[in-house]
């Protein structure tokens, strides 16, 4: 029996992640990721409830924000099964207390499960990072060389962060400054948009960097598919990509939406059911000839990092932004 982990995965996308590849390969256990165990045991009976797949589905305690937890999760798992055929990283947050908790959960955890487990994939292995439209949004904002900077295999991640993340996190979470300072502040960074993308409204009014919590999830996604390109490269015996899934019902969409005054139906050309991406998912870890450090659409075809491309538009040929 092959064995594949899903972080965040006792409710929304991970959970139908989960059940994808229960319904896709019946020779695969799945393990739910779950900060809460007692929520992870209750999502456990719920798929073996509908699908009839006991024996092939375990809780596993998982907190990404915490090296603690992740290491003990990962020496757990290899005592009980040696190996990993497949990784998902799918836990994430919104709105938090600081933009640093943001980035704890939706890239630092990320890169922490992996730097844990991927001494336990198999060779051709598979594993998917849940990135966010938020992402190429950003990056389509910026600068065309930023643009191609963070699109680039060849940038180092080590560059992304010293020219991105630390000096974001620096400003955005720095209480000596007040909103405006720190809206000034980030604008100035040669790796952001004017504005947070995508674009909200505050008061009826376009949002500036002073919604910095909220920018920072698509900084953080930014800085995950960085990571998905170099790890491609650093480990070509696993086959690692990103996915954005596109917007659907879930609570973590639904509460975000809520906070920043929008709709489900404001992301219409976005818009899809949690079925369709968490299949999408399952075959980028299921199927062969996937390929690795590529970014899939909720459609499931190739995607660039450096603009938005809605589902149904044509895939994505592989040619990076010019900047000349």
């Amino acid at each position: 029996m092959r064995v594949i982990l899903v972080t965040g995965a006792n409710k929304g996308l991970g959970l139908a992640v989960a059940r994808a590849v229960l319904v896709a390969a019946p020779d695969t256990v799945v393990l739910l990721g779950c900060r809460d165990l007692v929520r992870g045991e209750v999502a456990v009976h719920q798929l073996e409830t509908e699908l009839g797949c006991q024996d092939r589905l375990l809780a596993l305690q998982l907190d990404v924000t915490s090296q603690e937890s992740v290491a003990a999760a990962a020496d757990w798992t290899r005592k009980r099964f040696t190996s990993l055929a497949g990784l998902v990283n799918n836990a994430g947050a919104t709105y938090l207390e600081s933009a640093r908790a943001v980035m704890e959960v939706n890239y630092f955890g990320a890169a922490r499960v992996c730097e844990a487990f991927i001494p336990l994939l198999e060779d051709a292995g598979r594993i998917v990072n849940i990135s966010s439209f938020g992402a190429q949004s950003h990056v389509e904002n910026c600068s065309k060389a930023a643009q191609r900077l963070l699109s680039d295999p060849a940038t180092p991640l080590e560059e992304v962060e010293a020219r991105l993340l630390w000096p974001f996190l620096e400003i955005a979470d720095n209480p000596d400054l007040d909103r405006q300072a720190k809206a000034t502040g980030i604008a100035r960074l040669d790796l952001v948009p004017p504005i947070p993308y995508p674009p909200i409204e505050v008061d009826g009014q376009p949002a500036d960097w002073k919604e910095y919590i909220y920018g920072a999830y698509s900084l953080a996604k930014v800085c995950l598919n960085c990571l998905t390109l170099n790890l491609a490269k650093k480990y070509p015996r696993i086959g690692i990509n990103a996915c954005e899934p596109g917007v659907f019902k879930s609570d973590l969409s639904l509460s975000t939406l809520d906070k920043i005054g929008l709709k489900l139906e404001d992301f219409q050309d976005k818009l899809g059911p949690a079925a369709t991406p968490s299949v999408v998912v399952a075959r980028l870890l299921l199927e062969a000839g996937i390929g690795s450090g590529n970014l899939f659409g909720s459609d499931g075809l190739r995607s660039p990092l450096y603009r938005t491309r809605n589902p149904g538009e044509p895939e994505y040929d592989g040619t990076l932004p010019s900047i000349f």
